[in-house]
């Protein structure tokens, strides 16, 4: 865009001219297939810097948005958390609506996704490298299932979603506090060594 300026009547006695530009606003989403329950992380760029004004929704629902949330002085959001709500299975528009100017991205609900179900990797992601394992007991069946990040892990893990309501033992590399997780904000604290913390969903 050009702005020009000019003194004086005609014939302009001083004439200047400056180019700028203005950033499209962009938007990426993490995971981009997420159940109802999910965390979902969005990162943004191309807004005004420090702007607090900021509103997200997920089709026609608006989400809560983490107290404090605002651009920095370059215009960018980092990691901003909010949780998904129930939705049918299908494709869904997210619109980040910062102090006026929007960003739009998809995500997709996979057919299988029961209400109050979330995908495993997906919801625990704010957890980030500091995930160890997951353990959960099947009261029904008796049985033990786990999970493990690593990749050689991929098709040995037998626990993949976590359910509302539902009792989860989780390792941790170190404390962890006010990670937003199905919408909550949770803290997990190591004891002498010990980071199991057991938390329900």
């Amino acid at each position: 865009m050009s702005v020009r300026a000019s003194y004086g009547a005609p014939p302009v006695d001083i004439l200047a001219i400056a180019n700028f530009s203005v950033p499209a606003a962009s938007l990426s989403l993490t995971p981009d297939r997420v159940g109802p329950g999910a965390v979902l992380t969005l990162n943004a760029a191309g807004f005004a810097g420090r702007t607090r004004k900021i509103t997200v929704k997920i089709g026609d629902v608006a989400v809560a948005v983490p107290a404090g949330a605002a651009t920095d002085g370059e215009g960018r959001i980092k990691n901003l958390t909010v949780g998904v709500p129930a939705l049918d299975p299908g494709a869904y528009t997210v619109r980040l609506n910062v102090g006026g100017a929007v960003a739009v991205g998809t995500i997709t609900v996979p057919e299988g996704y029961a209400l109050g179900e979330s995908d495993l990797a997906g919801a625990l992601a704010p957890l980030g490298d500091d995930l160890v394992r997951v353990w959960h007991f099947n009261n029904l069946a008796k049985t033990w299932l786990f999970y493990d990040p690593r990749p050689e892990f991929a098709e040995l893990n037998t626990l993949n979603t976590l359910s509302q309501g539902q009792s989860y033992w989780i390792l941790l590399e170190d404390d962890m506090e006010n990670v937003l997780l199905n919408a909550s904000a949770r803290t997990f604290v190591c004891l002498e060594g010990n980071c199991w913390n057991s938390m329900v969903w």
